[in-house]
């Protein structure tokens, strides 16, 4: 769960909403630990949970959050233009990504 959007916070407050279904391994009291700068890695135009195509049924599991956060499921190999993910989020196929923005 990342926070590339100008919300202090969002990524914690979401991570809390997802957590009774599904476990948050970035999840931290620091909200800086769960940021995605920009200028690090890109602007998101738009929320998204990031998937890998590869692993069965992670493209459901990707609809769902999307579904609960407001935000489209898309491959990680299907990354925005300019942007780029942190290596913690995609080491971890069996993982989905959620990258939150606007």
């Amino acid at each position: 769960m990342f926070n590339n959007s100008p919300t202090p916070d969002r990524a914690a407050q979401t991570a809390g909403q997802l957590e009774p279904d599904y476990t948050v391994a970035n999840r931290s009291a620091d909200a800086a630990q769960m940021n995605l700068p920009e200028q690090n890695f890109g602007i998101f135009p738009d929320t998204y949970v990031f998937f890998d195509p590869n692993v069965a049924g992670a493209e459901g599991v990707a609809a769902d959050i999307a579904g609960r956060v407001g935000g489209t499921p898309r491959s990680v190999r299907d990354l925005p233009q300019g942007t780029s993910l942190p290596p913690e989020a995609t080491r971890n196929g069996n993982a989905v990504t959620v990258v939150l923005a606007g």
